[in-house]
């Protein structure tokens, strides 16, 4: 099937498992490496977002001429943004104009939302909106099996089969751009959590597995090619359904290692009442025993844009 039939029907062809595979980007060895960077920045989300992406070097380095850009939001549940449950919609929008820019001839906006009412969830993030006014941008929420496909996943531990979605294999360039915000269960939902939202069936990695494991599994199968983490609302407690208690952040991290971007989220906040370490959350810790990335934050340099 030829891409413009795809982005037409939604529909694709089984694939390989997915690993990032463009030049321009961090290196295998940099993003496992034993220092990393994360670019913090705040204020205004559109202008945060263009001084993130100028930082990392703009996204033209990892966006080829005429490339199928893939970004994956939170948009688990139906809430308003204010909420912080999901991701915010104006740092969404800020990130998928500045992919266009850079040459990205479509942009894909994926997840694979909790419930039954993906349209209610898109109405209620305000993330329908940001979609349905860009031309170049295909929202693609992928509800049911036949958008996934098995996948086994090379050195898990706990999660050694799964189905990930297909879409991955169809894109140039995979963006990864979660909300920051509690998890009653594993403290914290920020970016390696969001990676969920490409498989088909959770209810194993919650039910009959330790879950942080399988979050650091699905790690290794499912490798972004740049993370954005969106703090402007936080969800401090309730999470990850809220509504709960919010604090106004105002902070957007950026960085090729999605680990010690996650690393420094775990700071931006205390979640369910309290303070940690990146190191402190077993699925980051377990993502980092696995070469997906660092986790100590004397391995991380932050630096602010």
């Amino acid at each position: 099937m030829r891409r413009r039939d795809f982005l037409k029907t939604g529909a694709v062809a089984t694939g390989s498992l997915f690993l990032p595979k463009l030049s321009g980007l961090a290196s295998a060895e940099e993003v496992n490496a034993t220092r990393a960077k994360v670019w913090i920045s705040d204020g205004d989300p559109v202008s945060a977002a263009q001084r993130l992406i100028d930082a990392v070097g703009g996204l033209e380095s990892i966006i080829p001429a005429d490339g199928v850009v893939l970004v994956k939001p939170n948009i688990a549940f139906a809430a308003p943004p204010s909420w912080g449950v999901t991701t915010d919609p104006d740092f969404l929008a800020a990130i998928l104009d500045l992919c266009v820019q850079a040459g990205a001839k479509r942009v894909i906006v994926a997840d694979h939302p909790v419930g039954t009412s993906p349209d209610r969830n898109l109405k209620k993030s305000g993330i329908g909106a940001v979609c349905e006014t860009r031309d170049k941008v295909q929202m693609l929420m992928i509800s049911e099996r036949r958008y996934f496909h098995p996948t086994t996943i090379t050195g898990a531990i706990a999660l050694k089969e799964t189905e990930t979605a297909k879409i991955l294999d169809k894109v140039d360039c995979f963006i990864n751009l979660p909300t920051a915000k509690h998890h009653a269960v594993t403290t914290v939902s920020l970016g390696l959590k969001n990676l969920m939202g490409l498989i088909w069936d959770r209810v194993p990695c919650h039910e009959q597995m330790d879950l942080h494991q399988a979050i650091a599994d699905i790690a290794l199968a499912i490798k972004p090619h740049l993370t954005f983490l969106d703090a402007r609302y936080s969800l401090l407690t309730n999470g990850p359904t809220g509504p709960g208690q919010v604090e106004e952040t105002g902070r957007y991290l950026a960085g090729f290692d999605p680990v010690a971007v996650d690393a420094i989220g775990v700071e931006l906040a205390a979640w369910g009442g309290r303070k940690s370490q990146g190191d402190q959350v077993a699925h980051l810790r377990y993502a980092a025993e696995s070469g997906i990335g660092v986790v100590k934050r004397d391995q991380i340099d932050l630096i602010e844009v």
